[in-house]
């Protein structure tokens, strides 16, 4: 009873299969007989063994499918929790309690076939294939005459390659047979470039390169359009700020014009009033008028 209670307690602790989709698609790529598993150098790869009663045995065949033996990897008798690895394996292996493994630190010597027997059922091979992960993604922008040419650059084993343009995909005239090649005629070459790099189990890197740069020399209309508008806005502001000036300039001239007028006036109305002040009559006893003779 100790024993049983034991053995579900580790079947809940340790997961069956590891999840994490790292086996990539087992439908293509393997040799035949065989389940592809895709692991990525230096990370951990996952093996799953599926229901048995009594017994499930892991070995490592190497190159050869038909090698009568092996190198012994996991033992699972389904009592003992967690299942027996060998000495080989013992520091990269983390078991479970149903035959399934996890081979931690993938190496390239790790790739290969391995053989699952499993009570009296059929014996299973997988295939093994260790790829480098992506890594330094990076677009190579090509001197061409008829055209412009770009490259993805990419470290590792990249199963896939998809180019985007200012995030839209691309007719397939432009891609050459392996993809890594992108041929834009220079007419319609702006625009900002993503080469994506998918490889299975290892996800997605992307690298971009923006043509429309003046740094291409290329005759990116929608560019220079929006320049000239630019151009354009900068000069009419100009032009209505200087008109707006001169308006003003003229406006205050003609004010000062307008106060020195009646000044000027005031001025000469004042002088009027002063001589006709001095062509006035004589007060009595002064100098006799015109026609005033002797009494």
């Amino acid at each position: 009873m100790a024993r049983l209670l034991l053995v579900v307690l580790c079947c809940c602790v340790y997961t069956p299969c590891y999840t994490d989709d790292r086996r990539g698609d087992t439908s293509r790529g393997a040799p035949q007989g065989a389940e592809l598993v895709l692991g990525t150098r230096g990370e951990s790869t996952s093996f799953c063994a599926g229901p048995f009663k009594d017994y499930c045995e892991w070995s490592f065949l190497g190159q050869d499918k038909s090698a009568p033996q092996g190198k012994d990897v996991v033992y699972s008798d389904g009592r003992t929790c967690p299942d027996q690895v060998f000495d080989h394996y013992r520091d990269r292996v983390k078991p479970t309690c149903s035959g399934a493994f996890l081979l931690q630190n993938t190496l390239s010597e790790d790739a290969g076939f391995y053989r699952l027997q499993c009570d009296e059922q059929p014996t299973r091979y997988y295939h093994l294939r260790v790829v480098d992960p992506v890594c330094n993604v990076s677009i190579t922008h090509l001197p061409s005459e008829n055209g412009v040419l770009l490259y993805c650059n990419s470290t590792g084993s990249g199963s896939s390659i998809a180019w985007t343009r200012d995030g839209s995909s691309l007719p397939e005239s432009h891609l050459l047979t392996d993809n890594h090649t992108l041929s834009i005629p220079r007419d319609v070459a702006c625009g900002c470039y993503q080469c994506s790099v998918v490889c299975g189990v290892l996800g997605q890197r992307n690298a971009t390169i923006n043509l429309s740069s003046p740094d291409f020399n290329l005759r990116c209309t929608h560019v220079n359009a929006m320049s000239w508008g630019y151009a354009v806005l900068i000069v009419v502001a100009f032009v209505v700020l200087l008109v707006a000036v001169v308006l003003c300039k003229c406006c205050t001239a003609f004010k000062n014009s307008a106060q020195s007028m009646d000044f000027n006036q005031n001025i000469n109305v004042m002088y009027a009033k002063a001589e006709s002040g001095a062509a006035s009559p004589a007060s009595p006893g002064g100098e006799p008028g015109r026609h005033g003779g002797p009494p």
